[in-house]
């Protein structure tokens, strides 16, 4: 076994007698460092079931060397009377262990680790891209940094009703939007007598509501100046679009004058009206 300097070596025997352990024997020991005699007739301690042990103390062991050990007893009833043990202390630099690996390597072979500023830059410099595999911290990093200013994003775009997103959105619009001829700001409607107001040509009545409703195969009209207007219905709950088309002939029967409107809905299956829609004012106008 191999031992450093200045540490207490524990020599071990095991008397048999027949083949088996031999106890309650009177045992003491010879120990040498190389040639030089250390202890002579130490006192053994039994350990037990036919092994003996001698521990010499740390004080005893200062030089590299080969410390053996002699356990004697004089009963005749062992198998061996002498039994050897051995230590061999600090051959190829064992007492060297504790110290830095770094000295231990060839000059050439031994790099030494960045600090922490220079590991914080090496971190700080390195390329997004190199470290962008599916799965890892690197991409989730970047991905991270893609999104870092959400106010660069498209709103509503694809952002679900109840969202944020959603809502920024819609603001300006408040409940809704709506596009010529009627007026955003105020969902003001204006008609001309006379006039075709078609989807086909972009001039159609148009809003978008915000409403939860499910209007799926509502029937939702355009309600003004004692007249009633069906209108179609397309898109989802908390974004539909609610579209008018009047004809000239439609149009013509119009009294000049200013109108509440609402645009309401009958649900289906149920026959439910719900509030309006939307409400608003229609003005009609001369025909020019």
């Amino acid at each position: 076994m191999i031992e450093q300097i200045s540490n207490a070596l524990t020599f071990l025997a095991f008397y048999t007698a027949s083949g088996v352990g031999k106890t309650g024997l009177t045992v003491t020991v010879d120990v040498r460092r190389g040639s030089t005699s250390v202890i002579s007739d130490g006192a053994v301690t039994e350990v037990g079931g036919g092994l003996y042990s001698y521990a010499l103390a740390s004080g005893s062991v200062t030089s590299e060397a080969l410390y053996t050990a002699v356990f004697k007893t004089s009963d005749s009833t062992v198998d061996q009377k002498h039994l050897p043990a051995l230590w061999t202390v600090g051959t190829a630099g064992v007492e060297n262990l504790n110290d830095p690996i770094g000295d231990k390597l060839d000059a050439s072979a031994y790099t030494a680790p960045l600090g922490a500023a220079a590991t914080a830059a090496a971190v700080l410099d390195a390329a997004a891209a190199d470290y962008n595999d599916a799965g890892s911290i690197g991409q989730k990093i970047n991905a991270a940094g893609a999104a870092s200013d959400p106010l660069l994003n498209d709103v509503p775009g694809s952002y679900a009703a109840g969202t944020a997103g959603y809502q920024l959105g819609r603001i300006g619009s408040a409940e809704v939007g709506v596009t010529a001829p009627v007026a955003a700001a105020s969902g003001r409607v204006t008609l001309y007598q006379g006039k075709d107001y078609a989807d086909a040509d972009g001039t159609a009545l148009e809003w978008t509501s915000s409403s939860t409703l499910d209007l799926t195969g509502a029937s939702v009209t355009f309600d003004a100046a004692g007249e009633q207007f069906a209108a179609a219905v397309t898109g989802s709950a908390g974004a539909w679009t609610i579209t008018v088309d009047l004809t000239a002939a439609e149009t013509a029967a119009l009294a000049v004058g200013v109108y509440p409107y609402e645009v309401v809905a009958e649900l289906s299956p149920s026959g439910r009206t719900p509030p309006p829609l939307v409400t608003g004012t229609l003005e009609v106008r001369g025909e020019r």
